[in-house]
């Protein structure tokens, strides 16, 4: 068992920090409560999302001009949490933050956090950035680009794409565009993209295929799979098997 001096001392060094303990002595999330927001689409480009805990689905329609939301929020009795969404020139902004507090806060049982359903025009470009929670994307037209700490990442549809991602499995099909994959650890399923795919992957399995451009990946440990592709480029290989096939162009192996 962790000496709980020590867990102590390392938490109070972080500053305006969020901890989260299995104690009855903690705070608590008592209320469930639903918020809904919309800002129309005039001059925007683009729409430019930061939240810190929840599940998010962004679900991209040609037929509407309009941002809107649907919130579940997950608080306590306090209702320390923010929720944003405002339109700034040629951006939409959507922000979410579960916890306001400035001080540290302890919390037992579940965690505050947001989780939203976002509806979108279907050809405004999307930059999120998510600590924590699910991701999951669908009928986008545009350019994607998501910096993600931790959850699950689910695709369908985009332009160009580029993800930076530190933990959990990735799922991405039907892109128009290229796609730039930095994953630290999970498991990767890309098929049917329209173009060029560069994977750096930290550890995971990797599954391609269905790619019209050429494949470039540096990967640290897991399985490789790629059916179906352009071309070929392995930089780096650390440790797990690498299987190719129908592919078009050269395969490069450089272990």
């Amino acid at each position: 068992m962790l000496n709980k001096s020590l867990v102590l001392s390392a938490a109070m060094m972080l500053s305006g920090c969020v901890v989260y303990i299995d104690s009855n002595s903690g705070a608590k999330v008592t209320q469930e409560l639903q918020e809904s927001l919309r800002v129309d689409v005039i001059d925007a480009k683009k729409l430019v999302v930061d939240i810190n805990a929840g599940d998010i689905e962004i679900v991209g329609d040609a037929n509407i001009n309009y941002v809107s939301i649907d919130a579940t929020i997950y608080t306590t009795d306090e209702k320390n949490y923010a929720l944003e969404l405002v339109s700034k020139g040629d951006k939409i902004a959507l922000s979410a933050d579960a916890h306001t507090g400035s001080s540290m806060t302890w919390y037992s049982g579940n965690s505050p956090r947001i989780d939203m359903k976002v509806s979108v025009p279907a050809g405004l470009n999307i930059e999120l950035d998510d600590s924590s929670g699910d991701i999951i994307i669908r009928g986008m037209t545009a350019n994607i680009d998501i910096e993600d700490g931790s959850g699950n990442l689910d695709i369908e549809g985009g332009h160009h794409i580029y993800i930076d991602d530190g933990s959990g499995n990735i799922t991405l099909k039907s892109s128009t565009g290229n796609l730039s994959v930095e994953d630290g650890s999970g498991e990767l399923v890309i098929s049917n993209v329209n173009g060029n795919v560069s994977i750096e992957d930290g550890s995971g399995g990797i599954s391609i295929d269905d790619i019209t451009g050429v494949v470039t990946i540096d990967d640290g440990s897991g399985d490789i799979d790629v059916t179906h592709a352009g071309g070929l480029i392995i930089t780096d290989d650390g440790s797990g098997s690498v299987r190719s096939k129908h592919i078009k162009g050269d395969v490069q192996l450089n272990n």
